[in-house]
Formats: structure tokens, C-alpha cells, sequence
């Protein structure tokens, strides 16, 4: 949402590096010290990737996968925002590559999944920011079609397959779709429809606290 109101690339970046690379660099380069140095003695090698999070992409070190991620993603955020109308070809392509990392190496899949699978949801974002932005109103035609969410949750809750973490994101994104039809005040016009929102965030919590 804020690509649409920085007129300079490098003043994003700027704000990005200071929220998320500099909190960082303080707090993580001391639990680094103090897990890899002091209390495992491991290399300067191995603290470098850690402190670095590279060891997440190489062998799964989940302890700072956020930051990993998001880092990469601010990263190439003005280029995706760029070629927004093209959102979704991205988001395909990227999938499909997920499907084929998976069948020739799942083990490696199942150690970075936990950021793969997150990427098309920050990729939804960027296009409902869009949308946002331009106060484009989501029709009744659409919310139907986001209902679809409600037996993709289902399924996936039963079923918890290698993917299930992807439809969880997509149904989260659903939600915060939903919420922007409550600022249009259509939900709240139709009882009917809001009855089926608090369906799925009730749905979506319980999954969450039952897990």
C-alpha cells in the first residue's frame, strides 16, 4: 500500500531497513552470540549464516525465518508492485515452482515451507492494496466467489497436506477482503452476508486454537 505513495524507491527501502534490518541487527546479533558463541561454540562460519538467517534457506534454521523472508520480499516489492496487473501469473508460476521443489526434493521443501508458501499471500496484498487505493468496490459476484473459502478450509483442516499452509494464507487474505466490504458498509446492509463472515472467522479461529 505505501509503493503507491513513495515517490522515491530508495525512501522505501530507507524506512524498511530502519522498522526491520536495524531491530534486527540489535536484538538478533545478541541471541546469536549468546546461542551460537557462548552456549553452543559453534564457527565464526556458522554464527555468520545464522546471524545472516541464510542458514534458513540452506538448512532449515526457522529461528528468524520472518525476517528472512520480509527482507526479500521489501526487496523485490517495488518490482512486483510494478507489474501488479501481472500479480497473478506471478503467483501461479510460483506455486507451480513450489509443486516441482516439492516432488523432487521434499525434504528441503519441508524446511523452508514455512516461507514459500507465505509468498502468495504477500503477493494478494499487494494487489488488494491496489484495489484499496483506488476505492475500487468489491461487488456481490465477488463475495460469492470468496465463499469458495469456506470448503478450502475445511479440507485442508482434514486433510493438513504438504500445501495446507498456503490455503491457510489464502483464507486469511479472503478475511481481510472481507473486512474491506464492512468498510463499504455492504455487509452490514445484508445480514445474510455478514452472518456468513462471522462463519468464516469463527471457522478460522477455531482451526487455530484447536491446533
Amino acid at each position: 500500500y505505501s509503493l503507491s505513495h513513495e515517490q522515491n524507491i530508495f525512501s522505501f527501502y530507507e524506512k524498511r531497513v530502519k522498522r526491520v534490518v536495524l531491530p534486527y541487527f540489535i536484538f538478533g546479533i545478541l541471541f546469536w552470540v549468546l546461542e551460537d558463541i557462548i552456549m553452543l561454540r559453534v564457527s565464526v562460519g556458522e554464527f555468520l549464516l545464522d546471524f545472516s538467517t541464510i542458514s534458513f534457506w540452506t538448512r532449515g534454521n526457522r529461528m528468524y525465518w520472518y525476517i528472512s523472508l520480509i527482507c526479500l520480499l521489501y526487496l523485490i516489492s517495488p518490482f512486483l508492485y510494478r507489474h501488479k496487473n501481472k500479480i497473478s501469473l506471478v503467483i501461479l508460476v510460483w506455486i507451480l515452482g513450489c509443486v516441482v521443489l516439492y516432488f523432487f526434493n521434499a525434504n528441503y521443501f519441508n524446511k523452508i515451507e514455512i516461507a514459500l508458501l507465505r509468498v502468495p499471500a504477500f503477493c494478494f496484498g499487494l494487489y488488494f492494496a491496489d484495489l484499496a487505493e483506488k476505492n475500487v468496490v468489491i461487488g456481490k459476484r465477488m463475495f460469492y466467489i470468496l465463499l469458495f473459502a469456506i470448503p478450502v478450509k475445511i479440507i485442508v483442516v482434514i486433510t493438513n497436506f504438504a500445501f495446507a499452509r498456503f490455503f491457510n494464507s489464502l483464507y486469511a487474505i479472503i478475511l481481510i477482503v472481507l473486512y474491506v466490504l464492512f468498510r463499504k458498509k455492504f455487509l452490514w446492509e445484508n445480514m445474510f452476508i455478514l452472518k456468513f463472515y462471522l462463519i468464516l472467522v469463527i471457522l478460522h479461529l477455531s482451526c487455530i486454537y484447536s491446533m
